[in-house]
């Protein structure tokens, strides 16, 4: 059934702030919700049919405007794709809804399991803002190359401790004590000294915002399948920084600092004596430095090295576009009539080199993480039918 253009005149809400970022090919819109506290980035593109929508231009108009100014043919369906996404993310006023049609393409919401399934639950603990802003001037100094060669000399001495026996004397028991003689002790010191990692990871992140001038906002703890209990700062003003170093270097200060807390902890545990009342709570430091650092700089869809990658290769949505890549060339065999998109050489190599690792790196975690929560069922289930 053909897709009729509604005679609506939708309209940007006028208290969406919109920025202009980079020159040239290299030039993006960062879009600010306060009502929300969200960003979002587009291109020159969708930078220009977002300046159409002024709620006195009807869709046929606006379809017409958008390809005389662009060069680019604008189809009735996806025009109302557009929209319907915009209304989605409560960009458009609500005189410019759109009612329902018999449009061959519609955004419909996922299903409720799905959402229910997909929700993430936060809550917010206190303004970081308020609590470092004082500190600034005094960690000016964290900025500095002396600074960073110090950090690079810390990290090189950690793995040299781990290869000397702080993986043997010190990792191994902390992990064993953990699982095969678990204790409440055990696991008391390792949570604690994971809620402290994880806030100084997000301290990194924030000390580097206000160094380029930008507020965060809380720092929060929430849950998210299937990682379990997080903790979050608010760092959506990173989006307004206009240059992707600074962006880049935001984004790992978090696992650096998580790298210092495991050097600390490698340092602590390697220069004093063996003792049952600090010896654990150095080696706790160590592994969940380690771990918060190493996952983090992973780039995979979420963590830190991912959102520094695309800014690298100043791609943004990476993972998305890599993903749609990878299903349209093994795809391809059985979609002979389907028009495939045209890639560059650099989308090529970009998305491909990027794409297949990731998708590897993830069946093997999965892989693991999978046996191993099944073990730890099985013998749960051994143990009660043993019982019983």
């Amino acid at each position: 059934m053909p897709t009729t253009t509604r005679s609506v005149c939708p309209q940007l809400r006028p208290d969406l702030v919109i920025e202009k970022q980079g020159e040239g090919k290299t030039v993006r819109y960062v879009i600010s919700d306060p009502a929300k506290g969200r960003y979002f980035s587009c291109g020159a593109p969708q930078h220009a049919l977002l300046m159409l929508l002024t709620g006195q231009l009807t869709t046929t108009e606006i379809a017409t405007q958008y390809s005389a100014q662009t060069r680019i043919l604008l189809r009735p369906e996806q025009l109302e794709a557009v929209l319907r996404r915009l209304e989605g993310l409560d960009f458009l006023l609500p005189s410019g809804n759109l009612a329902p049609s018999s449009s061959s393409l519609s955004l419909t919401s996922p299903p409720l399991w799905k959402s229910r399934f997909r929700r993430k639950m936060h809550w917010k603990l206190f303004p970081m803002q308020r609590i470092l802003l004082p500190l600034q001037p005094a960690m000016r100094w964290l900025f500095s190359p002396a600074f960073f060669l110090i950090c690079v000399l810390l990290i090189l001495l950690t793995g040299w401790i781990l290869l000397h026996g702080g993986w043997s004397h010190g990792v191994v028991p902390l992990m064993s004590g953990l699982y095969a003689h678990p204790s409440l002790s055990s696991w008391s010191i390792v949570l604690v000294a994971l809620l402290i990692t994880c806030y100084l990871h997000e301290c990194g992140h924030v000390y580097a915002l206000q160094h380029y001038g930008r507020e965060p906002g809380y720092l929060g703890v929430g849950f998210a399948f299937p990682l379990g209990p997080i903790v979050y700062v608010e760092i959506g003003e990173v989006w307004r920084l206009a240059q992707a170093r600074q962006r880049i270097l935001v984004s790992l200060a978090g696992p650096l600092a998580s790298l210092l807390v495991a050097g600390i902890g490698a340092l602590g545990w390697w220069l004093l004596p063996v003792s049952p009342l600090w010896s654990p709570w150095f080696a706790a430091f160590l592994v969940m430095g380690l771990l918060t650092g190493v996952y983090n700089l992973l780039p995979l869809r979420g963590t830190d090295g991912y959102f520094a990658l695309a800014d690298m290769v100043g791609v943004p949505n990476l993972d998305r576009k890599a993903s749609l890549y990878l299903k349209e060339v093994l795809l391809r065999p059985f979609r002979r009539q389907q028009p495939l998109r045209k890639y560059s050489l650099r989308q090529h190599l970009l998305f491909a080199g990027y794409g297949v690792p990731i998708l590897l790196l993830k069946a093997w975690l999965i892989w693991n993480l999978g046996g191993f929560l099944l073990r730890r069922v099985v013998s749960f289930v051994v143990f009660l039918l043993h019982f019983l």
